[in-house]
């Protein structure tokens, strides 16, 4: 059951490194769907529910954020301006890599230690 907790988390560091769009929600996602079956795992569902729903929302606000932030380029470019400010993207892309990558490894690192899987993910939303 521990090993299928750790693989979403690596699913997510996985997806966020490949060049696909929302790939740190849907690689997840498919794993999921694939181990969800066994009655035994009820901890393992919960734990990727966690995941998936956090994952989907942090994606889903990072597009408008994103739609947001190219509304801006474009509008400056349009007005001639070459002095467009990027120091708000650089903070979501290290937010986005903070979150994506190092907190993965900071909870398989956790539950390695601890030997016990805790709900690690804030459940905010409820997709799954």
């Amino acid at each position: 059951m521990m090993k299928y907790i750790i693989i979403v988390h690596v699913f997510v560091m996985v997806g966020t490194l490949l060049p696909i769009p929302y790939g740190s929600f849907f690689l997840p996602l498919i794993y999921w769907l694939t181990k969800r079956k066994n009655k035994n795992n009820d901890c393992f569902n919960i734990q990727a529910r966690n995941v998936l729903n956090f994952q989907l929302l942090f994606s889903l606000l990072g597009t408008i954020y994103l739609i947001f932030f190219w509304r801006y380029f474009v509008a400056m470019k349009i007005k001639g301006l070459d002095d467009v400010n990027y120091t708000f993207l650089w903070f979501f892309i290290a937010f986005a890599i903070i979150v994506n990558i190092l907190y993965p490894i900071f909870i398989i690192i956790k539950m390695a230690v601890e030997h016990k899987p805790k709900i690690y993910y804030p459940n905010i939303i409820h997709f799954f």
